[in-house]
């Protein structure tokens, strides 16, 4: 479900809340009477401190002091506005400060992982853009540009793992889709041949050159980049 920042997503009771409001609305009410003195102006500053630590919303503190009526459970609203991935809550459920009760992903930005080959690695850089090609979608691209090259290598796939950022304001992308992507990268120049052509050993590359008349020289080589063959 989608929801949007500040929404309300659940009410939460909880004694130490509860009270913390009871004792603000007491030293309020203490100094309406007594007047401003600044031993109790400092009491109402830490029992405002309190109840923000322990998570009163700014306008729930801020209705107390009009209201003076604290209420048993506290909102709590959404941190930001996105979709929610994860719900670990129902009514009547005991919670700590450890439990996570919701995860809310903000997907008007995405992250694409592709991964490149180890060899051509050393050629994608940050801001380099990217085309996203996926199944559910044929004929789109979606554009995007790499943010940054992970600092490590998959010792299976001998990949470079690159995070590519998308804007996703349509929500078209979700989390878990697989695709194609076409990295964008800066000019190439060099010779084009066969992988089967270069003789590899020695830690020295070689290729047959023609010198006509059925003659063949061979002549070491320093390789490049490979790609489909």
């Amino acid at each position: 479900q989608k929801v949007r920042k500040g929404q309300v997503l659940f009410r939460l009771y909880s004694p130490e809340a509860f009270q913390a409001q009871q004792e603000y609305v007491l030293l309020l009410t203490s100094a309406v009477q007594l007047g401003p003195l600044p031993s109790l102006e400092a009491q109402k500053d830490a029992a405002r401190v309190k109840m923000e630590i322990l998570g009163v919303p700014p306008g729930l503190i801020a209705g107390l002091e009009k209201t003076l009526s604290p209420l048993k459970t506290v909102p709590v609203t959404a941190p930001a506005g996105g979709v929610v991935m994860l719900k670990n809550l129902y009514d009547g459920s005991f919670v700590t400060p450890e439990t996570e009760l919701l995860e809310i992903a903000d997907l008007s930005k995405v992250w694409i992982t592709p991964n490149v080959p180890q060899d051509a690695s050393a050629l994608v850089k940050p801001g380099d853009e990217v085309s996203f090609t996926v199944d559910a979608y044929p004929g789109a691209a979606f554009t995007g540009r790499v943010d940054q090259l992970l600092p490590s290598i998959d010792p299976d796939l001998r990949a470079r793992e690159v995070r590519v950022l998308f804007p996703n304001a349509d929500g078209r992308l979700v989390p878990g889709m697989y695709g194609k992507a076409l990295i964008g990268v800066g000019k190439v120049e060099g010779i084009v041949l066969p992988e089967d052509a270069v003789i590899f050993g020695g830690g020295t590359s070689y290729v047959f050159v023609d010198k006509g008349k059925g003659h063949f020289e061979p002549s070491a080589v320093q390789t490049g980049m490979k790609t489909g063959g």
